[in-house]
């Protein structure tokens, strides 16, 4: 899985941006032995039990439950109503929009509108939830609560809400038939519900933070009602996990990037971190991978803070500032080498349009992404390209467990705790007390 991932790192290194702007042979050596130590002590907390999401890609045991239980649902309902914010939802989404909306998936169309829609409902703002609630037909409509605490204020709420229609709608035994939630499998409020109320439910490993979660329950379970291959998920997940267990150094794809973004914050004052898709089924990956950097590495006045962009579509826009603005960034370019398009861009007499004519529209795309990297390297704009070979199942799955491997490693390298985030606690502490109030 990871050789068919590809890393082109060439555009951060001094050789092409420069050395006050790239990356050194010397400081490339020099972070060898860092990652190698960071690696053992990463191998050491997982051998102890302490780093959970690690073991993900290799447990197959939840699938026997939630495989039998998402056909169960494709059978019977039409929707799926997911309530759930940050990472009970950003991975789910990126797993959506790249594998149920991108030209490579190989299901057919009708085989597509038997599946469920699943909607992510991962914000409070009422003019977006309350329309759904109008519209859906609730005979026809599961509804997902996920909440590892089960305390989350936000997602508390629209359970509140959809609890009290449920059993306007069915009664105060048959709205528990429209109910799954996804929660702690001890303690918190939710699965004290479960227990009380005969809820279905699906549990949360303790040693997986909420951020981590996507290839748990929390982003399994809705995922296979959707139709998505969670098995090819996970198989591609373990072959990148098994990859980077057994790396050392920069090797592996996780290590070039952890050691890339750490170098270049630390050496090389690039603290802002660009992920720059240039598939539109990809949006959702770079907002989980955003959500994944900040919270994790965001602590004690450290860390990157990480954008996203989208191509070509910014480049009509942002681009500008990337290449001619402060030069106190590094973006990472993210492509496929490979697209299922059937759209041919008709040959013009037009002198404005005529190179063009008789290519793919993909072709222009990734020429698009080619100018943007050239553009970026004359610049003397840290710059690298991360292509896919496709997107399916087992390349997103290898993905998502490479940035998390990533991100576990820059937390050693930064020497904050990667899995807690008391900002975040915080807030909703405030949160708390100001409705209390």
């Amino acid at each position: 899985m990871e050789t068919t991932i590809q890393l082109d790192s060439h555009g951060v290194m001094a050789e092409a941006v420069g050395p006050e702007h790239g990356i050194t042979v010397a400081e490339w050596e020099g972070i060898r032995p860092l990652l190698s130590a960071a690696q053992e002590r990463l191998r050491a907390r997982r051998a102890a039990g302490k780093l959970g999401f690690a073991d993900l890609p290799l447990e197959r045991g939840p699938l026997d439950v939630i495989l039998p239980a998402a056909q169960q649902v494709r059978y019977r309902f039409d929707h799926v109503v997911v309530l759930g914010i940050g990472g009970s939802a950003l991975g789910l989404r990126a797993l959506q929009e790249a594998l149920l909306n991108a030209s490579e998936t190989t299901r057919d169309r009708l085989d597509r509108r038997s599946m469920p829609t699943v909607h992510v409902c991962d914000n409070i703002d009422p003019d977006g939830f309350e329309p759904l609630l109008q519209q859906l037909d609730w005979k026809k409509t599961l509804v997902n609560v996920i909440s590892k605490s089960g305390k989350t204020s936000e997602t508390g709420a629209q359970f509140l809400i959809v609890r009290d229609l449920l059993e306007r709608k069915f009664g105060s035994e048959r709205w528990k038939e429209h109910i799954v939630v996804t929660t702690d499998p001890a303690s918190g409020p939710l699965r004290a519900m479960v227990i009380c109320e005969g809820l279905q439910s699906f549990s949360v490993p303790p040693n997986v933070g909420g951020r981590f979660s996507c290839l748990t329950p929390v982003g399994l379970f809705p995922a296979a009602c959707a139709g998505i291959d969670v098995v090819a998920l996970l198989d591609g997940a373990r072959a990148m996990a098994e990859a980077c267990f057994a790396a050392s150094g920069c090797e592996g794809l996780a290590a070039q990037l952890a050691a890339v973004h750490f170098l270049l914050d630390t050496r090389h004052a690039k603290p802002i971190s660009v992920l720059m898709p240039y598939r539109d089924c990809l949006q959702r990956f770079a907002d989980w991978y955003v959500q994944l950097h900040a919270e994790s590495i965001g602590k004690d006045g450290k860390g990157q803070t990480p954008l996203r962009a989208l191509g070509a579509t910014d480049q009509h826009s942002v681009l500008q500032l990337f290449v001619d603005g402060p030069n106190n960034k590094m973006i990472t370019l993210l492509d496929t080498a490979t697209v299922n398009c059937a759209l041919t861009i008709p040959r013009t007499d037009e002198p404005v349009f005529s190179f063009m004519g008789g290519r793919n529209l993909f072709a222009l795309l990734q020429a698009e992404a080619e100018a943007t990297r050239i553009a970026l390297r004359e610049a003397q704009r840290p710059v690298l390209r991360l292509t896919l070979p496709r997107i399916d199942a087992p390349t997103i799955g290898g993905l998502l467990f490479a940035y998390e491997w990533m991100i576990a490693l820059l937390g050693e390298l930064y020497e904050v705790n990667a899995f807690d985030q008391p900002g975040v606690e915080r807030g909703k502490v405030l949160t708390r007390e100001l409705l209390q109030r």
